[in-house]
Parts: C-alpha cells; structure tokens; sequence
C-alpha cells in the first residue's frame, strides 16, 4: 500500500510516529466509515498475509518514511526482535469533545487497535529512559469489524523486527489513551509504520508496506530479516 504526505513533519524525528498516530485518528475516520456495514472476505486461511489483511482492511496511514538505520535508531526509543506469539485487544485513541458518526452513543471520535504482542529475544537499541520488558504489547491500528480474537486464530508466529515509539498520555494533547473497556492507560508502545516488518518463512512483509524494497534509498539493498537486522547494528 502506498503513503500518502499530505502534511509537513516540522518536529524532530522523534516525534514522527506520534504525529503518525495523530493522522491516523483522523485519515482512517473515512476509509472506516466506507467499510461500515461492509463484511469481510471469506478467505481466512492461515498465513502472514492473511493476518496482515485481516489487521489493516479499510484502515490507511500518512506517514514519513525513516531515511536510514542512523535515523531509525536516533528516532526510535527502541527497535526490538522476537516472535508475534499473540494478537489482544489493544487501545482506543480517542479526540476529546468530538462525536463519532459510525455510532450512536455520543462516543468521541477513536481509532481502533490490537496489540501484537511479541516474545523479545534480542533489543538492536533502546534508550535509556525506556525498559522494554521481555514480552511487549505493540498497539496495531486495525479494523473495527475483526476482533483480536479472529487475528489470534491467522497468527503464524512470524518473526518479528520492529522500531517502537513509546508514548504517554500526557504527552499527547487533547488524545486520550483507553482500553477496550474504556480505563485510561498511561503509557503505550506503537511501531513505525516502516519499521516494522514479520517474516514466517514467506518473506519479509509490514502491515502497510510489500517489500523491503519499499524502504527510503538509504537503506541500500535488503531481502531479509537478517539483512534488516544487520543494518541495525
């Protein structure tokens, strides 16, 4: 799936992903509201591609792509490999004194995710001010008609490189963080939407991206996850 850039990133790099999940809240709003009342495909056979499909149907991102490993490490607060060992219900972003016309609760306008949660075997960075624990919920922006559970059953446990920004809730204005049950969280990991790529054997895919082609210049040639992780150390 190809990007969008309609807006200037004018912040620090660490800040990219962030203003990536701002965008979200916003740019998945019409593609969700389009797939309203619209079923999913059949086809539930289980395979990375599958459960990528399955995850990001009727949702689209804008973000800036990571220039290079220099980039990715400086940008990110940590970039992490292990395996995708579950799929839970993840958050709710949501903008405070809005109304979401896809309901007709008065709830605030939100956008929906899953937590991928990851077995940790190995830490390519991480910032001091940060503690990755060994297993770590990534908060996947998804679609509202799938259920974590679903996801679970199309999890082939790939193998998993991801670049992880962690974000609290009173670093985001006017954004709140909830769970599914509507409790505030304090704090939460997303990926880049660029950097975070699974691989079972079939080859290297990301949620938004087919190839590791698809990468900035700077990252030179790359065909696998291990070419992936050797560029980060």
């Amino acid at each position: 799936m190809t990007s969008t850039t309609s807006m200037t990133i004018t912040r620090e790099d660490e800040m990219i992903s962030r203003l990536t999940l701002f965008r979200c809240l916003w740019t998945c709003l019409v593609p969700a509201l389009l797939m309203l009342g619209c079923g999913n495909d059949d086809d539930t056979s289980q395979s990375l591609a599958a459960l990528i499909a399955a995850t990001t149907h009727g949702t689209g991102v804008d973000y800036t792509p990571l220039d290079n490993p220099t980039n990715a490490i400086n940008s990110a607060d940590a970039i992490i490999g292990g395996i995708l060992i579950d799929i839970r219900p993840g958050i709710r972003v949501s903008e405070s004194g809005t109304t979401d016309p896809r309901f007709n609760d008065n709830r605030e306008v939100a956008s929906y995710y899953v937590a991928y949660v990851i077995d940790v075997s190995e830490r390519l960075s991480n910032k001091s001010t940060v503690t990755v624990p060994d297993e770590i919920e990534v908060q996947v922006l998804s679609d509202t008609q799938v259920s974590a559970a679903e996801l679970a059953r199309l999890n082939t446990r790939p193998e998993v490189i991801v670049a992880l920004d962690m974000v609290s809730a009173t670093d985001l204005d006017g954004i709140s963080l909830k769970t599914e049950s509507g409790s505030l969280v304090k704090s939460v990991f997303f990926p880049f939407t660029d950097m975070f790529w699974l691989d079972d054997g079939t080859g290297p895919k990301a949620l938004y991206l087919d190839s590791l082609d698809e990468l900035a210049p700077g990252w030179g040639s790359l065909s696998s996850l291990a070419d992936l992780k050797n560029s980060l150390r």
